[in-house]
């Protein structure tokens, strides 16, 4: 998996480092300068940081994808209210079997940035089949020639020109 989605985890693993050293600076600024509760300004940074997370890991690591916005934030912020509970099961797990708070932090991070990449790469920022990014709809190809084909069969002042009448 990693040789086919390399890159593309090297972007999303770089988004998730500068928005955790992101998350670090606001949480420090909101205690320290407006001297918010450590709980708070938890809650705050962590919301930020996704909101961010989602906004760079959609026009970046999955620019390619024709998502829509909307959708991709609805699927984003769903993925990640799930996997935050999970996350915090295994770390609460880890620390009641004893492994060091600083350990539990790393192993927890390792096995999430690979579930919240599988995730976002197989849900999250597929593309539905209905619409783009604009919202136009998407017609498959072969339904695109047949819908041509049947329009030419329709239009008696295609017909000749069609047959090699005229010529």
């Amino acid at each position: 998996m990693l040789a086919r989605h390399g890159a593309r985890f090297a972007s999303f693993s770089l988004v998730g480092g500068f928005v955790f050293v992101l998350g670090l600076a606001i949480q420090a600024f909101l205690v320290q300068v407006w001297r918010a509760g450590s709980d708070a300004s938890y809650l705050v940074q962590g919301f930020i940081s996704i909101q961010v997370s989602f906004l760079l890991n959609y026009f970046w690591t999955w620019r390619d994808k024709d998502i829509q916005f909307w959708l991709a934030w609805y699927k984003f912020n769903t993925q990640k209210i799930i996997t935050t509970v999970f996350n915090l099961l295994i770390y609460a797990a880890l620390i009641l079997v004893q492994v060091n708070y600083l350990a539990a932090n790393v192993a927890t991070t390792a096995i999430f940035t690979a579930v919240n990449f599988m995730i976002g790469n197989f849900w999250t920022f597929v593309p539905s089949s209905k619409r783009n990014r604009k919202g136009r709809a998407i017609v498959p190809l072969g339904e695109c020639d047949r819908a041509m084909q049947e329009k030419r069969a329709d239009d008696p002042g295609d017909r000749g020109v069609a047959a090699g009448a005229g010529l």
